[in-house]
């Protein structure tokens, strides 16, 4: 697919961006750091072309959230108010569940998208933050509900040519409509003050080998990759 390979094609630019300056034949190179090169790869992986991806991107996901915050006269209830006061909040939950990278699809109480774990979020959220995150978090799994049960099964089966190609075929599709500002709004949510969710989250969300602060230093690259991969596409456009 264009999208993909313009991503992997875009790998030894964001190399060099996240390289030193080193002297060579007393010139002054900017030379990659190779060793983010496979972390950051396997992470790209599994969010991007893996078979077991989870369901809708994380630039559909923050497309999603984004449209919801600007139509909140759709919904009703005493949150509204809350998402109105805390939007940044909101949005990271809805990016947030694909930071637990490597969980496996096995059925787990505590797996990081379980309604389940969701529940628990929104149970104990004791601040208006992690309330407005609990909502985002939740948004997450209903709009992944929709990508497996509706969006990919009609996709497949009105185009049968593309049913050896799977889900991940028509889940890469759909994100290539997602403008690239979501892209970037994903980073600038992802480098933002979510101390408070973060520890949040860690407490819901099982612990394994993988520190949650690592996981998000991979998936922040990853993402950052990704971006690289779509503003590379619509130049050569």
């Amino acid at each position: 697919m264009r999208l993909r390979n313009s991503a992997i094609g875009a790998w030894r630019s964001l190399a060099l961006k996240m390289g030193h300056k080193k002297q060579i034949n007393g010139r002054e190179e900017n030379r990659p750091r190779t060793g983010w090169i496979v972390p950051v790869m396997l992470v790209f992986g599994v969010l991007f072309l893996s078979k077991n991806a989870y369901a809708w991107g994380v630039g559909m996901h923050m497309m999603h959230g984004s449209t919801l915050l600007q139509n909140l006269q759709w919904l009703t209830g005493s949150f509204v108010q809350i998402l109105r006061a805390f939007p940044r909040d909101f949005l990271y939950g809805c990016v947030s569940a694909d930071i637990f990278i490597g969980k496996g699809s096995k059925y787990h109480a505590d797996h990081c998208h379980n309604w389940s774990t969701a529940r628990r979020l929104l149970q104990q959220a004791d601040d208006p933050r992690l309330q407005s995150f609990a909502c985002g978090y939740i948004a997450h799994l209903a709009a992944d509900v929709i990508a497996h049960n509706v969006y990919v099964p009609n996709q497949l089966y009105l185009t049968s040519s593309t049913t050896r190609l799977g889900h991940i075929y028509w889940e890469l599709r759909a994100d290539e409509f997602a403008d690239q500002k979501y892209w970037r709004e994903v980073l600038d949510i992802l480098s933002g003050a979510n101390d408070l969710s973060d520890r949040f989250v860690q407490e819901i969300v099982k612990k394994d080998l993988i520190s949650f602060d690592m996981k998000k230093k991979l998936f922040t690259h990853a993402v950052k990759l990704y971006d690289l991969g779509k503003r590379q596409q619509a130049v050569s456009l």
